[in-house]
């Protein structure tokens, strides 16, 4: 953790001497989302992220965890007519994590909720496109 820490410390450092700390902690963001679930109690996102989120109030190394989250998924395909499924398993998973880490770790916590309203979202809107493409095609 201090080593991951010193790192972070030196980044922001060398960015800001540039006027670049808002794409470095977009950046930062980016690669903590892929550290693996913390070793100790099993949970996402590993302890050392957890206690930056809390450390930090840096709403640019949320968006950097939330693109990476987001892409990360890659393509998908459905079902026709399946709509917001596959979105709201994933809304399900992230609105879990959120309570797990509600009690220690709130900025954490309420980044994971952030991450499964935004789910809930595009379940909504896929679910308005089966509808629409019900009507459509049948």
């Amino acid at each position: 953790i201090d080593s991951f820490n010193a790192w972070i410390s030196k980044a922001r450092r060398l960015a800001e001497d540039v006027d670049r700390v808002a794409i470095c902690d977009q950046k930062i963001g980016e690669v903590m989302y892929f550290l693996p679930s913390d070793e100790k109690d099993g949970k996402w996102p590993h302890r050392c992220v957890r206690q930056l989120l809390e450390d930090i109030d840096s709403k640019n190394i949320e968006t950097g965890l939330s693109l990476s989250q987001f892409n990360s998924r890659g393509a998908t395909c459905r079902a026709m007519y399946e709509g917001g499924k596959q979105e709201r398993e994933l809304a399900s998973l992230w609105a879990e994590r959120a309570v797990k880490l509600s009690t220690m770790w709130p900025k954490a916590s309420a980044f994971c909720s952030k991450i499964a309203e935004r789910w809930e979202e595009d379940a909504a809107a896929a679910d308005e496109k089966a509808e629409k493409d019900k009507l459509r095609y049948r």
